[in-house]
Parts: structure tokens; C-alpha cells; sequence
């Protein structure tokens, strides 16, 4: 079996006066060069537990400069103007013929309908073609991504023993399924080559001198605070082994990883001599973060 893993391209959001087309000014930051760690991390829990072979498939990355409007509203003295940032979805259309599993992850309400267009599209090309999603948003609403179209969604980890089953005639949510924390530490980073073209952390472009490749990390995951804002509250926290902890700095320095955004729930709930052990090492290594 192959399972295609696609990054799907993100949405940009601006405001341009009717009176003045060059006006247009940006709502927020574009994300054109993150790094899709997670599915990374995915592709490498796949292929140790199943037989099934992983491809990942970067969709923004592949064409990071293309910007194509799918939607404006007139607000009386402006438009709102809503631009894809990536390549078109055309380019994974031989991906999705050839793969019997197209897997995503979106971690933004935002882009939510970046992923229904997806999924729609994706049908077009090949009716049967078995679709997951996962990701915090598919968390917090996995409703809404049964609802345009995906097979199975999952609320925790993926499942590899969801992915080899027989019975995929049943839409479904997939519960809180945890993969082995230690497992997760050596993400696939050759499915993401060149690794040199991930230049962005989740604040947009870096400042002048902070070195890339930028690669997201987290050693914790879970939280056990109430915010009532956050999907990971009241959560279990794990915290990496301090060895796999270092093991996984050494992985990420072996691809040229230069810079860390660090993706933790909550670092700060780590002991302090683990977390003194663990900044010593990413000096040590040269790492910015």
C-alpha cells in the first residue's frame, strides 16, 4: 500500500480600498516555508509499525511564491480578499491516482477550507481513494472533516492499526490514540528534501542572521492546565526520556537543521536540571531557537 502525505497549501488574508488597488495590506503573517515536521513524524511511525510505504507530498513548499484568489467579499469601503499561498492542486493529482491512502493534518481553523477544497478535489480525481486527517483542529471539530469528506479522522495520534484494517466502509473518528512518545523522535526528514528550503518559523520569515533550516521540535507533549481556550488542556503530559530527548537533537542536526521552533504544550513543566541538560545541549550543537 502507499499513503501519499500532502501539506496543503495556506490561506493569506487581506483588505484593498475599492479606491486604491495598491493599498492591499496583509492580514497577518504568509507562511510560505514552514516545515511539516508532523507529517514527517507520521511517515516514520507508519513505516516502522505497517507495511504500507510513505510519500510526502509539500504542496506549499513546491510553489511557494504562487498566490491564487478563491474568495473576496465587498465590505462597502474595501474588499476582503482571501488568496491560496502554494502550488495548484493539480500538481498532486497523480499522487492521489496512485495512492490508496492521501493523508492530511491541519492544526488551524483557518485553513479548514483549504482541506475541504482539498478533499473535494481529491474525490474528483479518484472516488475511492481512502482520506484521513488529523492534526489539533481535526481535534478539537473531527466532525467537520467527516462532514467534507474524509474516512477516517483522527482525534490523537495516527493509528497504524486503523490504517491496515479491512473494514474502511464505516466513516468514522478514530479516539485519543498516543504512539509511543520515544517512536516520535526521529521524524522522516528525507521525505521533505531539500530540508535547506524550510526557512520560516510560525512568525513568518526569520530576522536577518538566524540560521536556517528552520525545523519545529517538542520534547513535552500534553497539558495539565485548564485554559478553556486551548485544546490540549487537561491533557496527560509526557515528557521525552532526557537520552531520546538528545538523540532527537543529534537527528535533527544530522539533516542541517539550524534553527528550533519549539511546538511544546507547556516545556516549562519539565524539572529544572532536565531542562538545564537539554538547553546545554542545544548550545553545545549551535542550534538558535
Amino acid at each position: 500500500m502507499l499513503m501519499t502525505l500532502i501539506n496543503h497549501p495556506t490561506p493569506a488574508f487581506s483588505l484593498e480600498p475599492h479606491d486604491d488597488p495598491d493599498g492591499r495590506v496583509l492580514l497577518g503573517n504568509i507562511y510560505r516555508r514552514t516545515m511539516p515536521v508532523s507529517l514527517a513524524r507520521v511517515a516514520a511511525a507508519v513505516e516502522r509499525a505497517t507495511d504500507i510505504r510513505v510519500d510526502v507530498l509539500d504542496l506549499k513548499a513546491r510553489d511557494p511564491a504562487r498566490e491564487t484568489e478563491y474568495k473576496r467579499v465587498d465590505l462597502g469601503d474595501r474588499m476582503a480578499i482571501v488568496n491560496r499561498i502554494g502550488a495548484s492542486f493539480d500538481i498532486a493529482a497523480d499522487a492521489i491516482r496512485r495512492s490508496d491512502i492521501i493523508g492530511l493534518s491541519n492544526h488551524f481553523t483557518y485553513e479548514s477550507g483549504v482541506i475541504r477544497d482539498l478533499i473535494s478535489f481529491a474525490r474528483r480525481v479518484r472516488p475511492d481513494v481512502r482520506i484521513i486527517v488529523g492534526g489539533a483542529d481535526a481535534k478539537a471539530r473531527p466532525q467537520f472533516y467527516l462532514d467534507v469528506g474524509a474516512d477516517l479522522v483522527f482525534r490523537g495520534d495516527v493509528s497504524p492499526e486503523e490504517l491496515v484494517s479491512n473494514d474502511w466502509s464505516v466513516k468514522r473518528i478514530v479516539g485519543d490514540y498516543r504512539h509511543p512518545f520515544s517512536e516520535m523522535s526521529r521524524p522522516a526528514f528525507d521525505k521533505l528534501q531539500p530540508v535547506s528550503q524550510y526557512s520560516d518559523s510560525h512568525d513568518g520569515p526569520v530576522p536577518d542572521g538566524v540560521g536556517t533550516p528552520v525545523g519545529f521540535i517538542h520534547f513535552t507533549r500534553g497539558c495539565p492546565r485548564e485554559c478553556d481556550f486551548c485544546e490540549s488542556r487537561r491533557t496527560k503530559f509526557e515528557a521525552l526520556p532526557l537520552a531520546d530527548a538528545l538523540a532527537m537533537i543529534n537527528h535533527y542536526a544530522s539533516f542541517g537543521i539550524r534553527t528550533l521552533n519549539f511546538a511544546d504544550d507547556n516545556l516549562l513543566l519539565l524539572k529544572r536540571d532536565y531542562l538545564q541538560a537539554l538547553f546545554a545541549a542545544l548550545r553545545e550543537r549551535g542550534f538558535a531557537w
